[in-house]
């Protein structure tokens, strides 16, 4: 509610205050690979992502109203970006975050959009993707509450 995302160096020490604070209209999750920072600001419909070496850059919004429809939650690993597109009912996968920054399309749409189903090949308000390295895990909200687990191809 306070409009910031407060930045340390490791773990802070209790007294430690920290080395970056940044203005964000609204933040919900937060996700970092150590390069790059994504904030989801699900009331704007945007997933802003900032360059973690030079965090007094502005950031590069991805989305907004028309793209995404309450983005619950995205994640940056190993160089994707995943963005769970809660209100349309698709998840995007951009293979380089770089590809996202410049405005280029997701490389993989996961999804039916229009109305949420539970199925075998639909998702339900996707929400908090999560990348392990080996599988992609896809939670969904609400009425489902499933945890998708997706195994990438090579």
């Amino acid at each position: 509610q306070a409009n910031k995302i407060y930045v340390w160096e490791g773990i802070p020490s209790k007294d430690e205050d920290p080395v970056y604070t940044l203005e964000s209209d609204a933040p919900m999750r937060l996700s970092s690979d150590g390069t790059y920072l994504a904030v989801t600001r699900t009331d704007d419909h945007l997933i802003d992502v900032y360059t973690v070496a030079d965090l007094e850059e502005s950031p590069t919004a991805i989305g907004g109203r028309g793209t995404f429809n309450l983005p619950q939650g995205s994640e940056i690993a190993d160089g994707h970006l995943f963005i769970g597109d809660t209100g349309n009912n698709y998840l995007y996968i951009w293979e380089d975050v770089e590809d996202a920054l410049a405005g280029k399309s997701a490389d993989i749409k996961i999804g039916q959009g229009g109305a949420p189903k539970i199925g075998r090949d639909t998702l339900f308000w996707p929400a908090n993707p999560s990348y392990d390295g080996s599988y992609l895990w896809l939670g969904e909200v609400k009425f489902s509450g499933r945890l998708l687990r997706f195994s990438p191809e090579e």
